[in-house]
């Protein structure tokens, strides 16, 4: 939701052609958007897509490492909890 947030705060900007930030804000709006976007978004939604398929196409009962996979998750969560935290020191 995040990223949607700062897509809306930056196509805002674009639209009514004014500019409500300052170019150094909205570069930092534009690029934590494009993170958000491709780290908490794309790559987890790829890989739970992938920890379901690839067990199916090679006939697997489970996956290999379950806790592993259960792991990653986790890290992702942390990750964007820390690259989202980024905004509250000042300096995303």
């Amino acid at each position: 939701m995040l990223g949607g947030i700062l897509a809306l705060l930056v196509r805002t900007e674009l639209a009514a052609r004014r500019q409500y930030y300052s170019g150094t804000e909205y570069n930092r709006l534009f690029t934590m958007h494009a993170t958000i976007m491709i780290f908490l978004w794309v790559i987890p939604v790829l890989a739970g897509l992938l920890t379901y398929i690839v067990p199916l196409q090679i006939g697997a009962n489970d996956m290999a490492f379950p806790k592993l996979n259960a792991v990653s998750f986790w890290l992702i969560v942390i990750g964007g909890l820390l690259l989202c935290s980024s905004f509250l020191v000042g300096a995303p």
